[in-house]
């Protein structure tokens, strides 16, 4: 076998000659005890998969697995319950916790998301110091919102996904409209 053909390896010694690895160790077989595998002090089984194909989104995915996983019959007093952030309650209980790219994803959203609010206060505010009104601000940000109208058929219609690109195009398109709001109000 080729555990047997490891000590007919040959190596050079100190002197320069060759010898065979055999007669500087013992090669056995033998069964190793499997680890126990933990993620912040807790037992965890890592199931490992990549998502393909025409859907990529690891969303579709979970969701597709989710309904398979329920599916599962459980002993009388146990369910497997989904984890899609945070880590579970309790150590007894079985969850099965999404992470990887679902957990970039959940990430990049809630902070483009912040971003996307903070970046609305601070506009609001520049145009409350420039027109030295509260009421002109919103008559020229209410067209945010409305961009909505268009960017959801559009991604629709095209059969595209609302990604971390679509938010960040969102977030510019809501500064392109303000700024042609005030070069329409300035001007007109």
């Amino acid at each position: 076998s080729s555990i047997d053909r490891l000590g007919d390896i040959s190596v050079r010694s100190q002197t320069g000659q060759m010898i065979p690895v055999s007669d500087l160790v013992t090669v056995e077989a033998r069964t190793e005890d499997k680890s126990i595998f933990r993620k912040n002090l807790r037992r965890v089984i890592y199931v490992t998969g990549d998502v393909a194909g025409e859907i990529e989104s690891p969303v579709y995915a979970m969701l597709d697995m989710d309904e398979k996983i329920k599916q599962i019959q459980l002993p009388q007093g146990y369910a497997i319950e989904p984890m899609y952030k945070g880590e579970p309650f309790l150590e007894e209980q079985i969850a099965m916790k999404w992470d990887g790219e679902w957990q970039i994803t959940y990430e990049v959203f809630r902070d483009l998301g912040a971003a996307f609010a903070v970046v609305l206060v601070i506009i609001y505010l520049l145009i409350i110091g420039w027109f030295q009104s509260f009421k002109v601000p919103l008559v020229m940000m209410v067209a945010i919102p409305l961009s909505l109208v268009g960017i959801i058929p559009g991604h629709w219609l095209h059969g595209a996904f609302f990604t971390a690109t679509s938010m960040i195009g969102m977030i510019a398109l809501a500064g392109i409209m303000v700024r042609n709001s005030i070069l329409i109000i300035d001007f007109v």
